[in-house]
């Protein structure tokens, strides 16, 4: 089967994880910003009385760049101008792979 072979078994699971990606990004912007301000942090390390781990503020980060606001998701963790990226083709690579599209990069 090659990739152009449209005829291939499309699986219902990521039809619908496709569709939850889909509909969160485009619900994010809407929520309000002082509740994600106001929710308490999810991360592990802290919870368990560490400082704050290399990935703290990343969730607060995507979610402040959702909402167009680049400054303040910098200041939540500076990283988001590398996971970001990454995280958009990682999406983009898998809609591509549930609609039964070559992807656009090798090895992915």
């Amino acid at each position: 089967m090659t990739w152009g072979d449209r005829s291939r078994r499309i699986e219902p699971g990521q039809i619908i994880l496709l569709a939850l990606l889909t509909l969160g990004l485009i619900a994010a912007p809407f929520l309000p910003l002082s509740l994600m301000k106001k929710a308490p942090s999810v991360c592990v390390f802290c919870a368990l009385g560490f400082k704050k781990c290399p990935g703290c503020g990343m969730t607060r980060a995507v979610l402040s760049l959702l909402h167009g606001d680049a400054l303040g998701a910098i200041q939540y963790n500076w990283k988001v101008l590398i996971v970001a990226p990454i995280l958009c083709l990682m999406y983009l690579e898998f809609a591509r792979k549930c609609i039964g599209l070559r992807p656009m990069l090798p090895g992915l």
